[in-house]
């Protein structure tokens, strides 16, 4: 009958030869880990091809639709593009290159919203307005009314800024 007893000389060299063993196979799955995350990261660096034609604008590697304005540079006027700024365009030209729901933009006051949304406006040749509320704002001011030609002879229908802003994606801002 033989004896199934090791020595500890033994055992050592096996539990080395298995962490060894564990050890390579750790580092392995993890450089093949960085590798595929290395190549996605790549590509979100890389925006996607431009689509066909002109009617697309690339806004921090997001394909916006353009408008039927010309488009102006706003950064050569009165905009500076921070890193953050950057940040929430990025953030922005993603929730509007949806297009599935309106956008609402919080913060406090002074903090940028209105510039940021006239800054994707100008990039993209879309026209932009502006509605400032206040405690006399009504529902006429979004949806029209019927007001009376200059003459006060007869009546006509002057459509509001919502109904204005809704053909084709132009920002209202309120």
């Amino acid at each position: 009958m033989k004896n199934n007893t090791y020595s500890i000389s033994d055992q050592l060299r096996f539990w080395k030869t298995f962490f060894y063993i564990s050890y390579i196979l750790c580092v392995c799955l993890i450089l093949t880990f960085l590798s595929l995350f290395s190549l996605q990261l790549q590509a979100m660096k890389h925006p996607p091809n431009a689509p066909q034609g002109d009617s697309h604008v690339l806004l921090e590697h997001f394909w916006v639709e353009a408008g039927e304005l010309p488009r102006i540079n706003p950064e050569e006027g009165k905009y500076v593009v921070t890193p953050t700024v950057r940040g929430h365009l990025s953030n922005l030209a993603r929730a509007v290159l949806l297009r599935r729901h309106p956008i609402l933009l919080q913060g406090p006051t002074s903090s940028g919203k209105t510039s940021l949304v006239e800054y994707l406006a100008q990039r993209t040749g879309h026209r932009f307005m502006r509605i400032n509320n206040h405690e006399h704002t009504d529902l006429q001011e979004y949806l029209g009314t019927y007001v009376t030609d200059e003459n006060g002879t007869s009546c006509y229908y002057a459509h509001g800024v919502e109904v204005l802003s809704l053909p084709d994606f132009r920002p209202l801002v309120r």
